[in-house]
């Protein structure tokens, strides 16, 4: 039979992991609410917007290396989890090795880190033409 120990310091550790990420985007969220809620209420109020401000939005709601930014924290996550699961090396239980499916776990931020790598190239790409 399982330990408490074998199921809640995994799901611990991953439920930390998506609360630090929802905290993040609850974050930028707001800060993006707040900015375009500013603007809403000058452009009702029928001021002029100086272009420092709208390039400011433009600037703010698409970051030309956001992609860029996702692919390396996703890349360094997948690195730590399979070298953690590579150097605490668990023993085999009942056929199955433990230690490769934390590698297998690992590995999906790591796909997601490709899959950004291949999104900035493209906008790059698209942007010298």
């Amino acid at each position: 039979m399982f330990e408490l120990t074998e199921i809640a310091v995994p799901f611990i550790f991953f439920a930390s992991m998506v609360t630090l990420v929802w905290l993040v985007l609850a974050y930028r969220f707001k800060q993006k609410k707040l900015l375009l809620g500013t603007f809403e209420t000058l452009m009702r109020e029928n001021r002029e917007l100086p272009p420092e401000s709208i390039a400011a939005i433009a600037t703010n709601l698409s970051a030309r290396y956001a992609d860029l930014r996702k692919a390396i924290i996703c890349l360094a996550i997948s690195l730590s989890v399979c070298v953690f699961a590579y150097l605490i090396d668990l023993p085999d239980r009942d056929n199955v090795n433990p230690t490769r499916a934390l590698i297998g776990l690992g590995l999906c931020p790591g796909i997601f880190g490709c899959a950004f790598l291949v999104l900035h190239w493209i906008q790059g790409h698209h942007r010298q033409r």
